[in-house]
């Protein structure tokens, strides 16, 4: 049976449930992150990781409203969801913050620093595996 004109379909609501399973959320899941992870510090995003048994990448922000306002933070978040999505491995719990304002990181730097990232990733996990 098709779906009726603003309806929500079954598709959408599990899509939806999927973005909700990969969200980091609340002080425990970020507390052992923090516990337990590793660190990547750039000049203008700080990433801390550490590896989950879940089979799928979580993500949480640490971003203070002295960073940005909301709108910023919110285009921020999305932007790094979408980075994350593409280019992450599955298995991770991921916290991003910023350390200076998100006026002042231009998206280039937020781009590379998130490559930067990637790399220490890869270079960490071939380490691990051999």
């Amino acid at each position: 049976m098709p779906a009726v004109a603003g309806t929500a379909s079954t598709s959408s609501r599990d899509a939806a449930g999927a973005a909700r399973r990969a969200r980091l959320r609340g002080r425990q899941a970020f507390g052992r992150v923090y516990a337990e992870g590793s660190r990547f510090r750039g000049r203008a995003l700080r990433v801390t990781y550490a590896m989950n048994a879940l089979g799928v990448t979580r993500l949480g922000f640490s971003v203070s409203a002295r960073m940005g306002g909301a709108v910023m933070r919110n285009a921020f978040r999305r932007r790094v969801r979408q980075l994350v999505r593409a280019e992450c491995p599955p298995g991770l719990d991921i916290v991003v913050g910023v350390r200076i304002p998100l006026a002042e990181i231009p998206w280039r730097i937020v781009r590379e620093e998130f490559s930067l990232f990637q790399e220490e990733l890869r270079s960490r996990s071939g380490s691990s595996s051999r």
